[in-house]
């Protein structure tokens, strides 16, 4: 296996559990789906964005911040619960460690 098909491999293997991570946490925090709904753009597959890997991790940060940040309004006028914004807290920092993993990379 070539240097660029073993990276390939270990970026799509990564984003495959970023994607599990997402959707164990949904189980297990008693909304399945909704947390991933919310989520959309974390959960690209390796080939399906024309973006670099850097530029996908820092969209993917910048949106969980920005819904992160809504929630938290959301959450004082009572719109939604505090374990709907934990989550949405959590999403952000699973975000920002794939893009310190991905800053690591290159």
């Amino acid at each position: 296996m070539t240097s660029g098909c073993l990276r390939a491999s270990l970026q799509a293997y990564e984003e495959t559990r970023l994607i599990s991570k997402l959707g164990f946490l949904a189980g297990i925090l008693g909304t399945p789906g909704a947390l991933l709904e919310s989520f959309s753009i974390l959960c690209h597959h390796a080939g399906m964005s024309e973006h670099t890997p850097l530029e996908q991790a820092q969209e993917n940060l910048a949106e969980a911040v920005r819904q992160y940040e809504k929630a938290k309004g959301d959450h004082a006028r009572g719109d939604i619960s505090q374990a709907r914004l934990a989550q949405l807290e959590e999403l952000k920092d699973i975000a920002a460690t794939d893009l310190q993993r991905v800053l690591r990379e290159q």
